[in-house]
């Protein structure tokens, strides 16, 4: 034994008085004689009349009979050892010791000795009191803890009596509003043997707070930490964060996602400001948006908390700029609308959980103007704000602009883009939509428009009816296509429909026409197929299967040419409009972004109507 190890374990036999020290090893060896006679002397070394009772174990623990005649109060110095022997130690110790009795342990050289007694300690803190130093730590049965070098209360007493015969909701009753030493410590306790552990992991965060010294309660934390469920809803990223803050705040996951997705959209938006958390005493939606910043926010932002009405005035006052966001987790909308209607400088997003379910509500933006690429699948650019109802990346923003309109304020945008969603929209909802692409719109901004040519379509189903008709097999296998092409995704029930049985068969007729005529979405499909092939469903779908397909997204709800687009955009309040390349467009720049051609400049979809227009 080293020095420090000899002074540790002097020092707890000085504090301790036991009468009777087993010195233990693994097998009862390597306990050297000087060792025995230095611990035999100890009473005369301080001068105390300690009658100390020193034995070396060579079978380990000792029988049975041994243990219960050792004379009380006992201690216990046992030497590094396996952790399988460290094991079966432990197990002993925790039926034979009594109250007063300690075990002292020396030597961490192996970290799964480390581990079996961290672990046993954690398990049993309302009974036992640890003290740590440098390679040792000695534990002590007590009757209440670490706790009770603090404050032996009436109160602490009874509570950890009650501990002790299982009547957890007493004591979180009964301690939840006391305020001294380990009150949090045992609520957190309780809350843990009621399979309550994130409750539990709050509790001892709030002992911490006030008491930081108390070291269990430390460790205690961090072991819990450690132990809690992974988060079960929303991206991976979500649930990094959420894991790591839902300790410190009161809101359930569902409630943390709605927060994370409102500050990952106002990110991603790259809207001016900070963000402004209200009534979050205990950092952790302050947390979860400080980590949302550092990942998605492309300049710098703060997040800044404040807990009541005048500090958020002040803070206001104090920024000098647009605030992006406000998040309040203690106020309904209503409540929330009228208190801040003089407080924000305008409405950028609001952010609230309470009565009601989480709201998100978007207005004006200014100092950017914006470039929307809607309903942008796996094609889409960081220069562009991306938004879909199904995102393909956590680069593109969650939304349904179908139903809850474009989140932008009147005049806020440059630019907006969308590729072959038009003819998914149903008919009568066409207007609106695009009236809707007008208002985000600054005077003469444009609009892209890509969609399904039905003239081109139509010309060339015409041309190879004919030829077909006068005997070209080509021209049969290409008229097939193009009755697949017209029909299939206005009338198909299942997805994928005729056009992906086509794509299955081997050969593929009409390989080449079709392949150059669709480009890369041809391209695509087929070499998913290559790796797996199309499963083929037997039987034909029910009405309730059908009914819910036909309004998934897949189905085309209409067609449009040259015609009939420009009309709709005129009485949408564009001018006419003109019939533009892949690559060309008012946009500076676009064919750069690679949106509608690739990287060699070939067209992503040739069968396509390309049309720009602006606002006005």
């Amino acid at each position: 034994m080293d020095n420090w190890s000899v002074g540790f374990c002097l020092e707890r036999i000085r504090v301790m008085g036991p009468r009777e020290l087993w010195l233990l090893g693994e097998g009862g060896g390597n306990w050297s004689d000087d060792e025995v006679n230095l611990f035999a002397k100890m009473g005369k070394v301080f001068g105390l009349k300690l009658k100390l009772k020193v034995r070396v174990m060579s079978d380990g623990m000792g029988t049975e009979q041994e243990q219960q005649r050792a004379r009380r109060p006992w201690m216990v110095i046992a030497k590094s050892a396996s952790g399988a022997v460290v094991k079966s130690w432990v197990q002993r110790f925790q039926s034979v010791m009594e109250k007063g009795d300690a075990v002292v342990w020396m030597g961490w050289h192996e970290v799964e000795e480390r581990r079996v007694v961290l672990r046993f300690q954690n398990r049993h803190v309302v009974e036992w009191d640890a003290m740590e130093g440098g390679g040792a730590m000695a534990l002590c049965r007590t009757q209440w803890g670490r706790f009770s070098m603090e404050e032996k209360t009436p109160e602490l007493k009874g509570w950890v009596a009650a501990l002790k015969r299982g009547e957890f909701e007493r004591v979180l009753e009964e301690a939840e509003s006391e305020s001294r030493p380990a009150s949090a410590y045992l609520r957190g306790y309780a809350m843990w043997r009621m399979g309550k552990l994130v409750e539990a992991c709050r509790a001892l965060r709030g002992e911490l707070a006030l008491n930081p010294g108390h070291e269990p309660a430390r460790r205690l934390l961090n072991q819990w930490m450690e132990e809690l469920p992974e988060v079960a809803m929303g991206e991976g990223s979500f649930r990094e964060l959420a894991r790591r803050v839902r300790v410190d705040t009161l809101l359930d996951d569902a409630a943390l996602h709605r927060i994370w997705q409102v500050g990952r959209r106002v990110c991603q938006m790259d809207m001016a400001g900070d963000f402004v958390v209200v009534g979050d005493e205990g950092g952790g939606v302050r947390g979860l948006l400080e980590g949302v910043v550092s990942r998605y926010s492309r300049g710098s932002r703060a997040v800044r908390s404040v807990r009541a009405d005048e500090e958020v005035v002040e803070v206001m006052g104090l920024l000098h700029v647009q605030t992006s966001c406000l998040v309040d987790s203690g106020m309904s909308l209503a409540d929330l609308m009228e208190r801040w209607r003089e407080v924000l400088p305008f409405e950028d997003a609001v952010m609230v959980e309470g009565a009601e379910s989480g709201h998100c509500r978007f207005g004006k933006v200014l100092k950017r103007h914006y470039r929307l690429n809607l309903g942008c699948g796996r094609r889409f650019h960081e220069d562009w704000v991306n938004l879909d109802l199904v995102p393909f990346s956590e680069e593109v923003v969650a939304h349904d602009f179908t139903v809850e309109g474009l989140p932008f304020g009147d005049g806020s945008c440059e630019a907006v883009y969308h590729s072959h969603v038009l003819e998914h929209l149903p008919r009568e909802v066409v207007p609106g939509f695009l009236a809707e692409c007008r208002r985000v719109l600054g005077g003469g901004g444009v609009l892209r428009v890509v969609v399904p040519d039905m003239e081109g379509s139509a010309r060339l189903y015409l041309e190879h009816l004919q030829r077909g008709l006068a005997g070209d097999e080509e021209s049969c296998r290409i008229h097939e296509w193009m009755t697949i092409e017209m029909v299939d995704q206005l009338g198909r029930h299942r997805p994928g429909g005729e056009m992906m049985r086509y794509w299955s068969r081997c050969p593929m007729p009409a390989h080449a026409f079709v392949v150059e005529r669709l480009g890369q979405e041809v391209r695509d499909a087929l070499g998913r197929l290559t790796l797996e092939p199309e499963r083929t469903t037997e039987g034909l779908p029910t009405a309730e299967e059908v009914g819910r397909f036909r309004t998934g997204g897949e189905v085309h709800q209409w067609m449009y040419d040259r015609l009939s687009l420009p009309k709709l955009l005129l009485e949408a309040g564009f001018d006419e409009g003109r019939i533009c390349g892949a690559g060309g467009s008012w946009v500076e720049g676009f064919a750069g972004y690679e949106l509608d051609t690739d990287e060699q400049g070939r067209v992503r979809k040739p069968e396509s109507l390309f049309l720009g227009a602006r606002r006005v």
